[in-house]
């Protein structure tokens, strides 16, 4: 099937050309910071965009009294990882060195209407007890789930025994959508001498920063694993620790992401796990949550000026064409399992085929995809669903 093409039906013609998408695409590794800011006069609650570390600076404060909270530490760390733009929200500043879960349910509406941002990064995370940390890390899920952009990547308590056992917490089904990270990373306060005044701070920041390069430079379907980090000195813990944190069977418990130490290659992120307990491919690993949400986002982009056209041949023609462009280039660049195109993705769309004569009446649009993302024709079904306006249905007599 061509990019420009002619369709005809009994009187009815028309010249086509495929809408090509590609110009407009965004960054698939955009991340927001949530987190309290050391200048007291700075944005509460209000989405801001960062471009580097002075920005930062420059609108949150630069901590020459260390106020109790490691959202400085993480722009450090995100910057110096070679992170571009990204967002911060401040929850304020923090008072008495008392971290709460205060802000966090209106940080995460902040985000329900934000298009572009993909990544959720809390490093005030670790600072809340037992039970606030179990609050807020399900109300991220939540947050994710609902969304066709957003992941977490959620930051473990510094200890081996508090990260072992909030680890365990039941959690709910949404924490597929987040992907856990522990040690903590031992960094430098000052750069003039590397190795005096170690600190360590949690590594969520620096993972954002290397997937943001990693989609740039490979594609959101490569793992973001067996990436160096190139400003950390060490792990504050190594692998030899006895604690219990990954789990080859996810049925038999959550699997964090591990920062490791390895000689003459130095440290890297070692695993590419989302919390998920359920062993659903869609689910298990990072890069396969993040390619799906970002295809079914990308599609439903390319497919939405189709939702004012009349739901009949000429449109479901014209919608698998569009899907099939944007499919068959995600697989030609290798993001696709499969020799072939039929072994790599699917596309149906149709009456008796995704939809039913009532379902187009009422005005229903459906377009059903299948993608193999581990190995050729192992699917991931995907329903792309929108509605026709009621006026538009009355119109063309539905």
């Amino acid at each position: 099937m061509s990019l420009n093409s002619d369709f005809s039906q009994p009187g009815v013609s028309f010249h086509q050309q495929i809408i090509n998408i590609s110009q407009r695409e965004k960054l698939t590794a955009l991340p927001v910071f949530i987190g309290y800011a050391d200048h007291p006069e700075a944005s509460v609650l209000e989405r801001v965009q960062v471009t580097s570390l002075q920005d930062y600076y420059d609108q949150f404060g630069r901590d020459a009294v260390r106020n109790g909270g490691y959202l400085a530490d993480a722009m450090r760390l995100y910057f110096s990882h070679g992170g571009g733009q990204c967002y911060v929200i401040s929850l304020g500043t923090l008072i008495d060195d008392v971290p709460s879960v205060t802000g966090y349910d209106e940080a995460f509406a902040l985000l329900a209407d934000e298009p572009t941002i993909t990544l959720v990064v809390l490093p005030e995370l670790p600072l809340l007890d037992e039970n606030q940390w179990e609050s807020v890390v399900n109300q991220l899920a939540i947050c994710c789930a609902s969304s066709l952009n957003l992941t977490g990547l959620i930051d473990y308590p510094s200890a081996p025994a508090d990260a072992e056992k909030y680890n365990a917490k039941w959690g709910n089904e949404h924490w597929a959508h987040l992907a856990g990270y522990w040690p903590w990373v031992m960094v430098s306060e000052d750069p003039a001498f590397p190795t005096r005044a170690l600190r360590a701070v949690p590594p969520g920041a620096a993972v954002a920063a290397k997937m943001q390069q990693s989609d740039k430079q490979r594609g959101i379907w490569y793992a973001p694993a067996n990436l160096r980090l190139e400003r950390v000195l060490k792990p504050q813990y190594d692998h030899l620790t006895p604690v219990t944190l990954f789990h080859p069977d996810p049925r038999s418990g959550r699997s964090v992401n591990q920062i490791r130490s390895f000689p003459g290659r130095g440290v890297k992120i070692w695993g590419c796990r989302t919390l998920s307990n359920q062993p659903d491919l869609r689910f298990v690993y990072l890069q396969n949550q993040r390619l799906v949400k970002w295809i079914k986002q990308t599609l439903k982009e390319a497919m939405r000026p189709y939702v004012f056209e009349p739901n009949n041949e000429i449109t479901w023609y014209r919608l698998h064409a569009v899907v099939r462009q944007q499919l068959k280039r995600l697989w030609e660049q290798g993001g696709l399992a499969g020799g072939v195109e039929d072994d790599a993705y699917k596309i149906s769309v149709g009456l008796d085929e995704t939809m039913s004569a009532s379902e187009i009446a009422s005005g229903l649009l459906r377009v059903r995809v299948a993608v193999a993302t581990q190995r050729p024709a192992e699917f991931i079904h995907i329903n792309l669903d929108f509605y026709l306006t009621a006026e538009h249905v009355a119109a063309t007599g539905g």
